[in-house]
């Protein structure tokens, strides 16, 4: 076996994740009170001194049946802009152009979670640009119900690292915005479409090394992200196949979601999204046949409000009808979206939302520690319009239209 390895833990429950699955069954089959009982019995069977993982779990599952604004459990998903330095500068960014470095106080706070957390996602700029990535990674992976997400354009992975990642409890997504050299090289400007190659050689090398040496492990996880704009949409079609020569599992398939020449949603591009509508059924039919998992996460083009602007700063929620001070008898929660019970997103220049999907800030780290912004008043304002149903307007119309699958709006486990 090579050393280092790390057999991850996942599918092999304990008696409390026992519990906590058949509580989330229990739930979405809308028998609230079973589930609650499945989550209770769960909380017994793991103290917080003995397993805070499980027993955060159990808690923070409890409160979203329950519908709580206000929650006791922690985050169980983080995800985190450590920096956004940059080694390429793409068409369509401008992070590489707006120095920015999550503050320490905020670095300590994240370090505090890892106990309780089951997914933290890396992003940057270009994470492995960052000299606090590699120490920070090393001490998240000494927690082993914690998985490792790193979102990399992929351009700086050596043997070493390449084999330091793929040993790990962690899963890679490669940002790649261009099927032929010549469009990835118009898109991310000075980076080098034969050296992204070469690092997806390295990846997979490093894979079955790993599948060598553990036999029966899962495949290493290997998910390529495509940002959708002007100068790449006419290649939505090859990105299946390059997706699948290059043995990725997952293929991703996301709009640009700012102005200016590359966009095509926000100005509703006449010629881009016909053409893009007739594209995507075709694609989902070849990713089918190549036996790739294919998330379109593009809005429609008959939807209203294609990308919604981000909003700057915070404003109050109003309370919902149906939220008033008294009890709601039932979590409507149509949408089935529970990332403001579970998750914290910190953007660059600290900018913080529960979810990436979602179009606005609850605060920044600059100004309050990640507890304060987990439970403050706009925080609970997300959690309250979800349970009461009331997210039209104010959510993302992709996660209201049900452009994003209901399993891309929550953990899984």
């Amino acid at each position: 076996m090579l050393e280092g390895v790390v057999k991850i833990p996942r599918g092999r429950f304990s008696a409390a994740g026992e519990a906590v699955r058949r509580g989330r069954i229990l739930r979405a089959q809308g028998r609230r009170r079973q589930a609650a009982e499945a989550f209770l019995e769960a909380l017994a069977l793991c103290p917080r001194e003995t397993d805070a993982y499980w027993h955060n779990t159990a808690l923070n599952e409890l409160e979203i049946t329950e519908g709580a604004a206000e929650l006791e459990s922690k985050p169980r998903s983080l995800n985190m802009v450590l920096s956004n330095r940059c080694n390429i500068e793409c068409v369509m960014c401008s992070v590489w152009d707006n120095p920015w470095e999550m503050p320490e106080r905020a670095l300590r706070e994240v370090s505090e979670l890892f106990p309780t957390l089951g997914r933290l996602m890396w992003q940057g700029g270009e994470v492995f640009m960052s000299p606090r990535f590699e120490p920070l990674f090393d001490l998240a992976a000494a927690h082993l119900n914690l998985q490792q997400h790193i979102t990399t354009n992929g351009l700086l992975f050596s043997r070493s690292l390449a084999r330091k990642i793929i040993r790990s409890n962690s899963a890679l997504i490669l940002s790649i915005d261009g099927a032929t050299k010549t469009t990835y090289e118009r898109v991310r400007k000075k980076g080098r479409f034969e050296r992204l190659l070469e690092g997806i050689r390295l990846l997979n090398e490093a894979r079955d090394e790993r599948a060598a040496a553990s036999a029966g492990a899962p495949v290493y996880p290997l998910t390529m992200n495509v940002t959708i704009m002007r100068s790449n949409y006419r290649e939505l079609e090859r990105f299946a196949e390059f997706a699948h020569e290059h043995r990725f599992q997952t293929l991703q398939i996301n709009p640009v979601d700012t102005s200016g020449p590359e966009d095509i949603f926000r100005c509703r591009d006449r010629e881009a999204l016909p053409f893009i509508e007739e594209a995507v059924p075709r694609m989902k039919e070849r990713a089918a046949r190549l036996g790739l998992i294919l998330h379109v996460w593009l809005p429609s083009s008959r939807s209203p409000e294609l990308i919604r602007e981000p909003k700057p700063g915070i404003e109050k929620l109003e309370e919902p009808k149906a939220a008033s001070s008294q009890a709601v008898p039932a979590f409507a929660n149509e949408i089935g979206c529970f990332w403001p019970w579970q998750d914290l997103w910190i953007d660059q220049g600290g900018r913080v939302r529960p979810h990436c999907f979602c179009g606005w800030d609850i605060g920044n780290v600059k100004d309050d520690s990640l507890m304060a912004l987990w439970n403050n008043e706009t925080m609970q304002g997300y959690r309250r319009r979800l349970h009461a149903n009331a997210a039209a307007g104010w959510c993302s119309n992709r996660c209201v239209e049900g452009a994003i699958l209901k399993e891309a709006l929550g953990l899984d486990g």
